[in-house]
């Protein structure tokens, strides 16, 4: 009986093993012809189709182990997107389009906490606060222009993905914004705010931001960029062990 356990076992990791690397032949693949400018219905070229055929017989395997972790992420992708689609026809359209992109094993390396709508799920805007630290150890600075929406995910993601085991301060620099960034963000409690009335750019809009951190150490963040656990820990443990 033992044994039969560890062949099952065997032949379940060689399944999983050999579906990673599929995928992450198929996306490297159509993920490198986007960059290059290639159209995203490149997924339909037919150099793909050996690929997806092993794709799809693991796929079945899978589903004969009745393995969640395959389908489970595929339908929250799904209902994620038919919640955040403004209308009818483009629910059916991005939520097929996402399912086709599941299948075929394009979405194998998106997790839900890597996509911004899980963010807008978990934290509405109006929830978004920090703690004031005097003395913080890590300045986090996020210069922005314009964009609010990605600013405003951006902050969620830190606010969720931020242990308490190190202090730190949010500095934003708004480098003469003219959407609805200078009236929200300055409404945040505990964000340190910034703006600049004349344009900068963002190397001068960084500076001016860092002479005003507290923090022993400064972060610098794009505004569209989501943070994901243990990513400032890390970054600071690193520093920290390293005396040079």
């Amino acid at each position: 009986m033992k044994k039969l356990i560890k062949t099952s076992e065997k032949i379940t990791n060689w399944i999983d093993s050999k579906n990673e690397i599929i995928c992450l032949k198929i996306c490297s693949t159509y993920y490198r012809k986007l960059e290059s400018g290639y159209s995203e219905y490149y997924f339909l070229n037919p150099r793909f189709y050996p690929r997806y055929s092993i794709r799809l017989l693991i796929i079945f395997f899978n589903l004969l182990r009745f393995n969640i972790n395959y389908y489970q992420p595929t339908l929250i992708a799904i209902k994620t997107a038919i919640n955040n689609s403004n209308s009818i026809p483009s629910n059916i359209i991005q939520g097929f389009k996402i399912f086709i992109f599941s299948i075929l094993g394009l979405r194998y390396f998106i997790k839900p906490h890597y996509e911004k709508a899980y963010y807008e799920q978990r934290t509405r805007d109006s929830e978004i606060k920090f703690l004031n630290h005097p003395e913080p150890t890590i300045s986090i600075i996020i210069p922005v222009h314009n964009q609010i929406s990605y600013t405003n995910n951006c902050l969620k993601s830190i606010l969720l993905n931020v242990s308490t085991k190190y202090s730190y301060e949010v500095i934003v620099i708004d480098d003469a914004s003219n959407d609805e960034t200078p009236f929200q963000i300055n409404q945040i409690e505990g964000v340190n705010y910034i703006r600049n009335e004349n344009n900068l750019g963002f190397l001068n809009s960084c500076n001016k931001a860092i002479q005003q951190a507290k923090g022993k150490f400064i972060c610098l963040l794009n505004n569209d960029t989501l943070v994901l656990q243990n990513w400032l820990e890390s970054m600071v443990a690193t520093i920290e062990e390293d005396q040079s």
